[in-house]
């Protein structure tokens, strides 16, 4: 039913329905912004590893959660925000969002390994790439 014709009960349920939808959305938009989150060098480089990045379990955590939460605030993050697109072929735009995440992979290593994440880290190259 669509939510302009419908009455109550089933416009408050479309309502939370929407709301909680968002909600999913929203997370794995979030998710696929980290690009640790797009790869099995998600938490430690593996396997073959030519330019020495770190090998050692907790990257995903120093970058994703300690650093951010010491480091950056929300009011760095709204002139970035953009108004909402509409996606009309949306499986090619997740794609292509998902991609573009991944393809900052090393590079986030590499600031890594220049400058390690952490919640003490004020380096602005470490902001940069995370706030941008």
């Amino acid at each position: 039913m669509a939510w302009g014709r419908a009455g109550e009960p089933e416009r408050a349920w479309i309502e939370q329905r929407i709301i909680n939808d968002a909600g999913i959305l929203g997370h794995y938009v979030a998710d696929a912004s980290n690009p640790l989150h797009t790869t099995v060098h998600h938490n430690g480089w593996t396997g073959d590893n030519p330019n020495g990045y770190d090998t050692e379990r907790g990257i995903h955590e120093r970058f994703e959660s300690e650093f951010v939460q010491g480091q950056v605030s929300a009011d760095e993050l709204i002139p970035f925000m953009s108004d909402p697109v509409v996606f009309y072929d949306l499986r090619t735009a997740v794609w292509e969002y998902v991609e573009a995440s991944h393809a900052l992979l090393e590079q986030l290593y590499r600031i890594d390994r220049e400058s390690r994440f952490s919640r003490e880290n004020a380096s602005s190259a470490n902001e940069v790439f995370t706030v941008r």
